[in-house]
């Protein structure tokens, strides 16, 4: 497996919200979140933006502004060239996607294989498709911590859709423009002193806490006792 897309997708994704923020499509006063979802085809990423922050995303309404596009074609070529040699491939295959199946129990991948019969194949995409989904979304929370509260008015979230999980309205947060604003993040209920019930993004390094707040224009390090 030969899949090497994360630089090109890094390096095109920090130029197509530089050039957006050029040509004064974004402002950097008002923006709020960047989402990179796939097309249907599974071939590019389209990337558009909101000046509003929303946990939820409704493709049907046209929600958000479109300002590139990036392809990822490279894996369907290997996808074919894989197809060629089906029946000579790694079995170790196998118990990869044993392993990465378990990752959908509770909602079903945004690309599924259930329509190939072949079963050594549909083993090796199920692989393919986990090493596509670990390149793009290090490269979004590259870009995404590339970028310090300098850069905008607000908290920016770097989110996906449709990516790893087919989900109707749920994105998937990976990143905030913060050094240390790349997820996993932690979902909570936080009571903080002068300030009233908040359930931020919290994650955890070195002994502090960084609080992300959707409606929050900082980041904040609490320091941990």
């Amino acid at each position: 497996m030969q899949l090497n897309i994360f630089d090109l997708i890094e390096k095109k994704l920090k130029k197509i919200i530089e050039n957006a923020i050029k040509t004064g499509k974004i402002n950097p006063d008002k923006l709020r979140m960047i989402i990179i979802s796939p097309t249907g085809d599974f071939d590019t990423l389209k990337i558009t933006y909101n000046n509003e922050w929303k946990k939820f995303y409704y493709e049907s309404n046209n929600e958000g502004e479109e300002i590139g596009y990036i392809s990822i074609h490279q894996w369907l070529d290997i996808a074919d060239n894989a197809f060629e040699t089906r029946d000579k491939l790694d079995p170790s295959f196998r118990n990869l996607a044993t392993t990465y199946t378990k990752k959908y129990s509770s909602e079903k991948p945004a690309l599924n294989f259930d329509h190939i019969k072949h079963t050594l194949y549909k083993n090796y995409l199920i692989c393919l498709r986990e090493e596509l989904i670990t390149q793009i979304e290090k490269a979004i929370k590259n870009v995404a911590s590339s970028y310090t509260q300098k850069d905008f008015k607000h908290i920016v979230g770097f989110v996906s859709y449709k990516l790893t999980f087919y989900t109707e309205e749920n994105i998937q947060v990976l990143g905030f423009n913060h050094p240390n604003g790349v997820g996993p993040f932690y979902n909570v209920m936080l009571a903080l002193p002068n300030s009233k019930l908040t359930y931020p993004y919290l994650k955890f390094y070195t002994r502090k806490v960084i609080y992300m707040k959707g409606q929050k224009k900082k980041a904040i390090s609490i320091p941990m006792i």
